[in-house]
């Protein structure tokens, strides 16, 4: 049996309430550890008067001292950065 990969992407319908006609999708895509582990947050919003908008929200690691690897940020950081050395080498 073949395992999941970390790196699938998915799309799901997330609806509020049943009949309330409201929700959203949800959209993920490669994880965070991946490297530069960042997460992104992308709204499409109908206005409701014939226009929409996009609003996007980046998200990264509090890491301001990569080199210390206590912090949980920069952690990350460096976990992503050696996966991405790796495919490199």
């Amino acid at each position: 049996m073949r395992g999941k990969s970390t790196h699938d992407n998915r799309i799901k319908l997330i609806i509020a309430g049943q009949g309330s006609g409201r929700g959203y999708w949800q959209v993920e895509t490669t994880p965070a550890l991946v490297f530069p582990g960042q997460a992104r947050i992308v709204e499409i919003v109908d206005n409701r008067h014939g226009t929409g908008s996009i609003f996007l929200t980046l998200l990264d690691h509090s890491a301001l001292d990569w080199k210390n690897l206590g912090n949980v940020g920069a952690l990350g950081r460096w976990a992503g950065f050696e996966d991405e050395l790796e495919k490199r080498l």
